[in-house]
């Protein structure tokens, strides 16, 4: 009965996003694909239901790299919700940012930039102004013109979602940018610009998440920077503190430099 389809689907739904937060993205895809199907049978092919199993999908194939068919899945998650609200629906505008930043990170950046700044419009006419969701879309614009390397664009991008980012309190999503930006300076060849803003995501990691593997990348990173100007004593400092089971990377680092 299309009722019992639609608890089972829900379930392998939750066991779907359970195995993601563990980092089994075979389990994950299995458990979404399976979603995925009885939606399908329950709903039809155009429901919201089946576009989130469909974007559930293709984030567990991205994982997997099986690029192809999710970005198949994510583009007809896409498709149902243009279907279902329109093309200036906020909806639609999450899909977009989905298949955008995925573009952006797998070497289709001149695909995903325009669905992202689209994405951005949609939100910046629908929601209220400072809303975390427009934050979010500039943050990921900004990632798009970095790729594509359009770095002055990248840096208004940057600093508007760092902006916004503060304004809301919200440290993880700062630290992040920062770290992105510091890199975009560190690429321009900009050291100074790029260890200040790497200074400030290491300060806000350090004050929402000192153990987010995120958290590392940039005080190793900062770490080399301040080796590179000038700063060693500073730079072993930091980088010392990264030292674990398996660092090995940061291990050699130091070993090379006497520590």
């Amino acid at each position: 009965m299309p009722g019992d389809e639609i608890v089972e689907g829900d379930s392998e739904r939750d066991a779907g996003v359970l195995a993601a937060s563990r980092g089994d993205f075979e389990r994950a895809h299995a458990h979404h694909a399976r979603a995925l199907a009885l939606y399908q049978r329950a709903y039809g092919d155009q429901d919201e239901r089946v576009a989130a199993a469909l974007s559930s999908v293709g984030d567990a194939l991205l994982h997997l790299r099986r690029l192809e068919p999710a970005f198949a899945a994510l583009e007809q998650a896409l498709a149902i919700r243009r279907e279902l609200y329109g093309d200036d629906h906020l909806d639609f505008a999450t899909s977009q940012c989905v298949l955008g930043i995925a573009e952006v990170r797998n070497g289709r950046a001149e695909h995903g930039g325009p669905r992202i700044a689209q994405a951005l419009a949609i939100r910046k006419a629908k929601l209220p102004e400072g809303h975390p969701a427009i934050a979010e879309a500039h943050g990921y614009l900004a990632l798009a013109l970095h790729v594509d390397d359009l770095p002055d664009e990248a840096v208004v991008e940057y600093e508007t979602a760092i902006r916004m980012f503060v304004a809301l309190g919200m440290r993880q999503e700062e630290a992040t940018q920062e770290h992105h930006l510091g890199i975009l300076w560190s690429q321009c060849g900009d050291l100074p610009q790029a260890v200040e803003h790497l200074e400030r995501a290491d300060r806000a990691w350090q004050a929402v998440n000192p153990n987010h593997t995120e958290a590392g990348d940039t005080r190793f990173i900062l770490g080399q920077l301040l080796w590179a100007a000038g700063q060693e004593a500073r730079a072993l400092e930091l980088v010392a503190t990264l030292r674990a089971p398996g660092r090995n990377v940061v291990d050699r680092w130091l070993s090379e430099r006497g520590r």
